[in-house]
C-alpha cells in the first residue's frame, strides 16, 4: 500500500466526521470578534487533549501552537505544556492518526490569517509549520511500510477520535445569533479541497447565511466581520 493509498483510506474513513465538523464550523467568521474567539476556543479545547496523543516528532510543534492559542485567547501565560503527561506514551499508530488530523488542520492557516479582523491577535495562525504536508505523507509511508491491516485500522481509529475531539469542542463553542442576521462559513479542518491546498473547496462560494449577534468583550476593539465566506483549507 502506498502513501497516497493510505492517505485515500484515511480521507475516506474520516469523510463523515469531516462533513459534520464542516457543518458545525460553517457558522464562524474570523473577521468578527466573538466568532473568532469561538474559533480559537475550539482549537484550544481540541489541541489541549490531542497534544497528549502526539508522538515525539509532532508534540513540540503542537505544544508551541497550544501556547500560541493561550496567548491569543489571553487565558493563561504562553508557556509550553510539557508538565501535562499521559500515563503512557502514545503508540505509533495512534500518533500518526492524530498527526494526520492536526497537520491537515494547519494547511489553510496562511489563508485564514488574511481573514482575521483588524486588531485581533493571530499568533496561532501566524505560526509556521515545521513539516510540509507532502513530507508528512512521506513519513506516513515510511512508518507504515510494514503495517498490517490492524495497524492501518488503528491509525484510522485515532484519526476518527481526533475528529470527534474537534466535534465535541465545536459543539461547546457556538456563537449567539441575532434573528435574521447572517455570517459566512468557516471550515476548521478538511481533507476535501481540490487542487492546491488553501484554495477552493466547500464553503468558498457559499453565500453568507448568519452573523454573530454580539462581539466578544475580550476582543472589543476588533473591526467588523468580513463579508466573504471563509474556508479552512484541506488536506
Amino acid at each position: 500500500m502506498t502513501a497516497s493509498s493510505r492517505h485515500a483510506v484515511l480521507k475516506a474513513a474520516t469523510a463523515d466526521a469531516h462533513r459534520r465538523l464542516d457543518d458545525l464550523m460553517s457558522s464562524h467568521d474570523l473577521g468578527h470578534a466573538a466568532s473568532y474567539e469561538a474559533f480559537l476556543s475550539i482549537h484550544h479545547g481540541a489541541l489541549s487533549i490531542l497534544v497528549l496523543h502526539c508522538g515525539a516528532h509532532d508534540r513540540p510543534e503542537f505544544e508551541d501552537l497550544l501556547a500560541c492559542l493561550r496567548a491569543d485567547l489571553g487565558t493563561m501565560p504562553a508557556t509550553r505544556s510539557a508538565d501535562v503527561v499521559r500515563s503512557k506514551p502514545p503508540g505509533p499508530a495512534e500518533s500518526l492518526g492524530v498527526a494526520y488530523v492536526l497537520r491537515g488542520s494547519r494547511l489553510g492557516a496562511a489563508f485564514l490569517r488574511k481573514r482575521v479582523g483588524t486588531g485581533l491577535p493571530a499568533r496561532y495562525l501566524n505560526q509556521p509549520s515545521s513539516e510540509s504536508w507532502p513530507a508528512f505523507l512521506e513519513r506516513l509511508e515510511a512508518q507504515t511500510s510494514a503495517a498490517d491491516n490492524d495497524d492501518i485500522e488503528a491509525i484510522v481509529s485515532a484519526a476518527r477520535h481526533a475528529f470527534d475531539v474537534f466535534l465535541a469542542a465545536a459543539r461547546r463553542h457556538d456563537v449567539p445569533l441575532a434573528s435574521g442576521s447572517s455570517r459566512p462559513g468557516l471550515l476548521a479542518t478538511t481533507d476535501r479541497t481540490p487542487g492546491v491546498h488553501g484554495a477552493g473547496g466547500p464553503g468558498m462560494n457559499r453565500p453568507p447565511d448568519r452573523t454573530p449577534a454580539t462581539r466578544s468583550t475580550r476582543f472589543a476593539d476588533a473591526s467588523p466581520h468580513h463579508p466573504s465566506p471563509i474556508h479552512f483549507a484541506g488536506r
